[in-house]
């Protein structure tokens, strides 16, 4: 069947390439929010052959660990681990990794959270995943479902895709006059985009980041990697294999101008296969919205990157989860892609009674902040308030 084991491993190792949630420049990013980040090698072995322990399968791995209150903790796994070809069964899989985890996390820790990556193929439901100590959670952090657009036709190929809606407002922008540019560095541009970027979330109900939070986003693209500190029960041995290039993540910002007003922009995070959504933000100038030129020109992009796919990031799930993100469907289904699902966010239980209470003081948060966002939101997303 095999058995889970982990080994701490230097943030520059993560393997990014399909997934830029694991990735170092990640962990850096979420540093801001005060979160602390372990990475390792996961690895599945066989029955011991007298000589050595066969690896049946092995993926690298991001955990982010949070201090709560008094000496709690909060454990975290953004889009991982990696299931669909773990060889057990994807229950007893999570179960095991959380345990072998547990003697790296501090003392308090409450549980370990999974935020599962979206599915390989596209499927209308997901089955649940059921073991003891596992329980799903009433409200996910991250949404349960996207659009990911194939890039590997060319950019040509992919606009042959779009949709009526999107060509239509593509060209509206177009006639109108609006033109996309690349953001260079240029502080006062970004406190433009900046600007427009809380009109956008007031206008659309999410609550707005900080501006150094999105703006440490296109600085760290290029920072160098950072040694692992080790401390109290963390003490590890940290393997040391290399760098790897597999861990390379990018950041830019395409900003929208009608004449000499900024009045849009995107910013958009890309790994060496991938380019995933991050933050948008547009004004309504005439009746016209930036928000599908913008699109159009951060794809065009992806696919001058030799990315092999789009992801628009966050609509509604199966069975009605996610409701709130209904609005989001039909400004991201016109540019073409595939609907893509993934599992509620599933906690292991560590520690019972802080873990109860603590759950249902999020979900409480969750639903008092859905209440408060619009039936309809128009044509933004921005990443989840809390990862």
């Amino acid at each position: 069947m095999g058995r889970v084991t982990v080994t701490r491993i230097s943030l520059h190792q993560l393997d990014a390439a399909k997934n830029p949630f694991q990735s170092e420049f990640w962990a850096k990013a979420k540093r801001y929010s005060q979160w602390e980040a372990l990475a390792l090698r996961v690895r599945v072995v066989g029955p011991d052959t007298g000589v050595s322990e066969p690896i049946i399968d092995e993926s690298t791995l991001l955990v982010l660990v949070r201090k709560l209150y008094l000496s709690f903790h909060f454990a975290y796994i953004p889009f991982g681990p990696k299931i669909n070809h773990v060889p057990m069964p994807e229950g007893q899989f999570l179960r095991d990794l959380a345990k072998a985890i547990r003697p790296i996390l501090p003392r308090g820790t409450i549980c370990l959270r999974y935020d599962l990556p979206w599915n390989e193929i596209p499927a209308t439901e997901v089955a649940p995943i059921n073991a003891r100590g596992l329980h799903r959670c009433k409200e996910s952090v991250q949404p349960e479902g996207t659009s990911i657009i194939s890039l590997e036709g060319g950019y040509e190929h992919v606009r042959s895709g779009y949709r009526e809606r999107a060509i239509r407002n593509i060209r509206k922008s177009v006639v109108s006059g609006i033109v996309v540019r690349e953001w260079e560095q240029d502080e006062e541009v970004f406190k433009q985009w900046y600007d427009v970027y809380l009109q956008t979330a007031k206008r659309d109900g999410f609550n707005a980041r900080e501006e150094n939070y999105l703006k440490q986003f296109l600085k760290l693209a290029n920072s160098l990697p950072e040694k692992i500190k080790r401390s109290g029960r963390n003490r590890m041995k940290v393997e040391q294999t290399g760098v790897s290039s597999e861990s390379e993540v990018t950041c830019n910002l395409y900003v929208a101008y009608l004449g000499k007003q900024l009045i849009g922009g995107t910013m958009i995070m890309e790994s060496k296969f991938v380019a995933v959504y991050l933050f948008g933000s547009s004004l309504r100038v005439d009746g016209i919205s930036c928000s599908y030129l913008l699109q159009d020109y951060a794809i065009a992009k992806a696919c001058e990157h030799g990315r092999l796919a789009y992801d628009l990031y966050g609509i509604s799930g199966p069975g009605n989860r996610g409701s709130h993100l209904d609005g989001l469907r039909l400004f991201k289904r016109a540019f073409g892609g595939a609907v893509y699902y993934r599992h509620p966010s599933i906690d292991f239980v560590f520690h019972l009674l802080p873990w109860a209470m603590y759950s249902r003081i999020e979900y409480l948060r969750y639903r008092a902040m859905r209440m408060r966002q619009p039936k309809r939101i128009s044509q933004q997303f921005s990443v989840s308030h809390e990862v």
